[in-house]
């Protein structure tokens, strides 16, 4: 699965850009971890997915980053979304309906372009001609990711401007700027429409691209180019769980937006991935979306004869919904300008199912969260890992959705978040005095600011499951507990 969304500066509340992603893989745990700034010798080297160095750049960026605990080639851990020190963004969903011209020989995959971003984007803008010169040089292919052998549409932002870029193996690609003024959205297909090559600002787009679509016949000489439409589909076999741009996984997700955030009443099959928001987006709302499960509406899980006698609204294993059971990690990136370099900006992140966690923050200048977050395996439950934690108060909300979670644990969770978001306010205050006469310490103040923050968002889930457990048996509630 996976969904991302870009707030654009002007959409967004606090005057900069947003970018959310939901990482959904069902049963793999997530972990978050930090790779700090590195100078290199003119013999290292990035070492691909497929075991192949290429040349290592001098100097790469410091980042944070999610990911599942899934091995692929040589990545212990895959699919990444994450934020590094110059405040740049990225994450992707895979796409499963696509044109397919790889060649023999196409060595980079999507595990390698997102580190690679990270690691060498100073904007968002410039990350993407990074991307393009990679792809261009060493060809670009399918993922490797068994049982997620496809290609990918990459979300990508900075304070001031966030992209759409979707990748096609063979190395075709094209990226559209999102509008200041808009929020937009991309779920597990492409959503580009029609390319203007000559907008340089707005579109950014592999060489060759249009004379690639005629000699392929995608499109006639002299027509207009929709990327989506020559490039995409609207179904697959490839993966028919995901599916393509009509598939109701994808369809819902980004109504789900447009109908939320901007009121449209379209229906959900219209090819349309944002919005000009009714009300500017603040991050609490933007979180309130990543949660979202179709509450409220015609397409509510809740009410569906599957959910059950207690109306649980995540039974679906590859879900329509915004808000998945099966989601590894949401992240929340605020590209925020304020505080120095040194510092960065937040991120936060909420472990497993959104909708039934806490969002956790670090700083991008700072050294990541606490070990537990570094940790989880497939299979392997453990509730020592922070993963493990928290999914395992998720799933026990299914004893009795109805009396769990909106009693037991959401309620919970968002005060705890408002602590949070109060506490940060004052901890940036502080930082900032600091800053000026240590600066290294100003960052380990909020890295222990945050890292207290995870450690007791960890202690709570813990706590609650035990409660969930000693409350709710199998057919008995103990209402007096």
């Amino acid at each position: 699965m996976c969904f991302s969304v870009i707030v654009g500066r002007n959409a967004s509340a606090a005057g900069h850009v947003l970018l959310a992603a939901n990482d959904d893989w069902p049963g793999c745990p997530g972990h978050v971890h930090h790779v700090p700034r590195r100078a290199w010798g003119g013999g290292d080297t990035f070492l691909t997915v497929k075991g192949t160095p290429i040349p290592q750049v001098p100097l790469t960026y410091g980042y944070t980053y999610s990911a599942a605990a899934y091995e692929t080639g040589t990545r212990r851990v895959s699919w990444a979304d994450g934020v590094n020190d110059q405040r740049v963004a990225v994450s992707m969903q895979g796409v499963y309906a696509f044109a397919d011209y790889q060649k023999e020989g196409d060595l980079l995959e999507c595990d390698d372009l997102v580190i690679l971003m990270l690691e060498r984007g100073r904007t968002a803008r410039q990350a993407i001609e990074t991307a393009g010169e990679l792809i261009a040089r060493y060809g670009y292919s399918v993922s490797t990711i068994d049982g997620a052998e496809g290609t990918v549409c990459m979300a990508v932002a900075d304070p001031e401007e966030g992209f759409f870029l979707e990748l096609g193996p063979g190395g075709y690609w094209c990226a559209r700027r999102v509008s200041d003024d808009q929020v937009e959205c991309r779920p597990n297909c492409f959503g580009i429409g029609e390319v203007d090559f000559e907008d340089h600002e707005n579109f950014l787009c592999s060489p060759g691209l249009y004379e690639l679509a005629v000699e392929k016949g995608l499109v006639r000489s002299g027509e207009k180019l929709n990327f989506a439409a020559a490039f995409g589909g609207d179904s697959t076999d490839l993966n028919p769980g995901y599916g393509g741009a009509l598939n109701p996984v994808n369809t819902l997700r980004k109504w789900r937006v447009f109908n939320k955030l901007g009121g449209l009443n379209l229906p959900p099959e219209a090819p349309v991935y944002g919005c000009v928001p009714r009300e500017p987006v603040t991050l609490r709302g933007l979180m309130d979306l990543m949660r979202d499960g179709l509450e409220g509406t015609e397409y509510s899980l809740g009410t569906a004869p599957e959910a059950g006698r207690f109306h649980n609204p995540f039974w679906m294993e590859i879900s329509t919904s915004i808000a998945q059971g099966g989601t590894v990690v949401c992240m929340i990136a605020d590209l925020s300008p304020a505080l120095a370099q040194e510092l960065g900006c937040p991120v936060w992140f909420a472990f497993s199912n959104a909708r039934l966690a806490p969002f956790v923050p670090c700083y991008t200048g700072g050294l990541g969260l606490p070990e537990a977050y570094q940790r989880g395996e497939c299979g392997a439950f453990n509730p020592a890992d922070a993963w493990w934690a928290f999914q395992e108060t998720a799933e026990l909300c299914c004893r009795n959705y109805e009396a769990i979670a909106p009693v037991e644990v959401v309620p919970v969770y968002e005060a705890m978040e408002d602590r949070f978001f109060a506490a940060l306010a004052r901890a940036e205050d502080e930082a900032v005095k600091r800053f000026g006469q240590d600066p290294e310490g100003a960052r380990d103040y909020l890295a222990g600011v945050t890292g207290a923050m995870a450690e007791e968002a960890m202690e709570t889930a813990l706590k609650i499951g035990r409660r969930i457990k000693g409350k709710y048996l199998c057919n008995t509630i103990l209402e007096w507990i």
